[in-house]
């Protein structure tokens, strides 16, 4: 199994205690594709997520 996720690459541009008030449409999300896993938490692990990036969401691909 991989996991891939869901961010916002340039999170840190939000300032922290706001980022709950954040617009969809003013930042763009990208998915990312991890590699191979034979558990689904290694398969976190293996899709790195970016510095200063925000998760938004996992998804598993069997």
């Amino acid at each position: 199994m991989r996991a891939a996720a869901l961010i916002y690459p340039n999170a840190a541009t939000i300032v922290e205690d706001q980022r709950h008030l954040r617009k969809a449409d003013d930042f763009a999300s990208e998915l990312i594709e991890g590699a191979e896993a034979s558990t689904w938490e290694a398969a976190k692990i293996a899709c790195p997520i970016p510095a200063g990036a925000m998760l938004l969401s996992w998804q598993r691909i069997d």
